[in-house]
């Protein structure tokens, strides 16, 4: 049985993650709802930081850095290189809201144990499926494959209204098609 100190803190990191995703998510819909993702979902913005200012670039190093750190731990703890490959591609993209949401799924998993947490596979204590009763894991799977089979129709309908442009394509298929690995591997594992 874990302490109440232990799950005191797990509670705190959750707290902590859901309100930076919030906060992240927020930032991302106001760049989408006042600038659009018709010009490659962010990248030409990303890229430009380099030209701008020193101060940029040294600010997109940094994330750069931050999240090849992240990305190395995400292989190093996962069990399976599919699924430590698929969330990599997330978080590549998306950045640290993936960040946010890989960890979050994590602390559910290691079920209070913040050993699990940080050594994923490579814990003998860790959890497989974080302890979630065996009839919700039926429905979880089929929202997990209704939720990939939403982002591959709403992919198709945008590369078709932009009528597959060579920039805003590229950016729908990677920037939200690395969303689908992730839905039907997490189907596959039942959570």
């Amino acid at each position: 049985m874990q302490s109440t100190a232990a799950n005191r803190s797990i509670r705190a990191a959750k707290c902590v993650l859901a309100v930076a995703m919030m906060v992240m998510a927020f930032h991302f819909w106001q760049a989408i709802a006042n600038e659009g993702v018709g010009h490659g979902a962010g990248m030409d913005v990303f890229l430009a930081g380099y030209r701008a200012s020193a101060w940029q670039a040294v600010i997109n190093a940094d994330l750069i850095v931050g999240l090849l750190i992240a990305v190395s731990w995400i292989y190093w703890r996962e069990r399976g290189a599919a699924s430590a490959l698929s969330w990599i591609g997330v978080i590549l993209w998306w950045g640290n809201i993936a960040v946010a949401a890989y960890a979050y799924r994590q602390l559910n998993r290691s079920s209070g144990n913040w050993r699990a947490f940080f050594l994923g596979a490579r814990a003998k204590t860790a959890s497989t499926h974080g302890g979630a009763p065996h009839e919700r894991q039926g429905t979880y799977c089929v929202l997990l494959y209704l939720a990939a089979l939403l982002v591959i129709g709403f992919i198709v309908f945008k590369c078709w209204s932009v009528r597959f442009a060579l920039v805003p394509t590229i950016g729908y298929v990677w920037g939200l098609g690395c969303f689908v690995p992730p839905l039907l591997l997490g189907a596959r594992s039942r959570g």
